[in-house]
């Protein structure tokens, strides 16, 4: 998945997240509880100009955590995975 902000390893935009110290894995319909499923082996996500990836793994679970956010296009909010920044990888592309 790509991203619509540019991030580093040391440089995480999204400040609006949980203490912007987190990153969404997957809305929590799609992870029966909050765990990845059994074919998952990884998130990734790239920057818009794919210098840089971050992969979530799926034995970072149990650091994961679940975290509402407003939708502003449906005026609700939903429930998110969210997987701390430290338990990341980050990757030069």
């Amino acid at each position: 998945m790509q991203l619509t902000r540019h991030f580093t390893p040391d440089h995480w935009p999204f400040k609006g997240r949980p203490s912007g110290q987190a990153a969404i894995v997957d809305h929590v319909h799609k992870l029966p509880e909050g765990r990845p499923r059994a074919d998952l082996l990884m998130y990734v996500f790239t920057d818009p100009d794919a210098i840089w990836a971050g992969i979530i793994t799926r034995d970072t679970a149990p650091h994961w955590f679940v975290h509402a956010v407003h939708d502003r296009n449906h005026n609700i909010s939903r429930d998110y995975v969210w997987c701390p920044l430290e338990h990341i990888k980050w990757r030069s592309l």
